[in-house]
């Protein structure tokens, strides 16, 4: 029969002094916030295919186009500073869980919104904001969960499944999901450019109530640094 600190996923350290997290429960961690990342960065490429249908088809007049491109930057760059602050002195889990969730219902309004060119532009704003949380959050994170000597092999993990497959869902998913139909009820369906931004919202929400249900706000107990 294994012992309660094994069936909780900790196993003690080389001197007894602590519960540390097992191996098993560090990567399970850093898979999920790889997948995290994956999400933020098919929310972030959405806007890339949706743009190219979305202001001839909801009549974007003006430079909506080439606003709705950046204006995900302008919350993005000036935010990170002051979400690495906020993920110092709360769980940094609890703030990439809100990151994403905050990103996705922005992303939600986004599709709701095609009809103004401006409504777009300030929801992408909101997103590049919550966006923005990313990167700090989880380098904070790792670092509570990582072994010392893994930290750059675990940023590295959660970076490699979160950049590549975020990118693949993306570019090659949002074009294939461009072409679909969601059946919503017999006389309704959505698809096309509104599905571009449901899915990745969707998928963002699910991810951070699943990532705040399995990881803890913390470690049971810290490494020795």
């Amino acid at each position: 029969m294994c012992c309660p600190e094994m069936a909780a996923g900790l196993v003690l350290n080389g001197d007894d002094r602590k519960d540390v997290p097992s191996r098993a429960a560090r990567y399970r961690v850093f898979a999920l916030v790889g997948c995290g990342i994956a999400v933020q960065y098919w929310i972030r490429a959405s806007i890339s295919v949706a743009v190219t249908l979305a202001p001839e088809r909801y009549d974007w007049r003006g430079p909506w186009a080439a606003l709705s491109l950046s204006a995900f930057f302008v919350g993005y760059m000036p935010c990170q500073v002051p979400w690495s602050r906020l993920a110092s002195r709360i769980s940094p889990r609890s703030a990439l869980a809100s990151s994403v969730a905050i990103s996705s219902a922005a992303t939600l309004a986004v599709g709701c919104s095609l009809r103004s060119g401006a409504a777009v532009c300030a929801f992408r704003v909101a997103t590049g904001f919550a966006q923005a949380a990313t990167f700090p959050c989880t380098y904070a994170l790792v670092n509570q969960w990582a072994e010392p000597a893994e930290i750059s092999r675990a940023i590295g993990v959660a970076k490699s499944i979160g950049e590549n497959g975020g990118a693949l869902l993306g570019l090659a998913g949002s074009e294939l999901i461009l072409r679909a139909r969601l059946p919503l009820g017999p006389k309704l369906r959505v698809g096309g450019v509104q599905l571009v931004f449901f899915l990745p919202a969707l998928a963002g929400l699910a991810w951070s109530l699943l990532f705040v249900a399995l990881v803890p706000a913390a470690p049971a107990a810290a490494w020795d640094r």
